[in-house]
């Protein structure tokens, strides 16, 4: 998955989320999530200018961060669905 893809996958998880009465206090929250979506928003487009060591290197972490806060959303809500796929 691209930084791209991943950014955007992240900023649909908080529109998403956002009002959504079935998930009324999502962990992580979506005010995290969309500081890990600017910070990879931030770090990629430093990275497409520059091109550098270090500005991949944040990149990455960035990537990094908000794939982990993902994982862990999608785990939160796969146990607050209880198993109703609508949700």
């Amino acid at each position: 998955m691209t930084p791209a893809a991943l950014l955007d996958k992240g900023r649909n998880h908080v529109v998403m989320l956002n009002g959504n009465a079935a998930f009324p206090t999502p962990s992580p929250a979506p005010a995290v999530l969309t500081a890990a979506c600017d910070k990879l928003e931030a770090a990629s487009n430093a990275y497409n200018f520059n091109r550098g060591k270090l500005e991949k290197e944040a990149r990455d972490v960035a990537f990094a961060e908000l794939k982990f806060l993902i994982r862990e959303l999608g785990a939160y809500v796969q146990n607050n669905c209880k198993g109703e796929k609508d949700l």
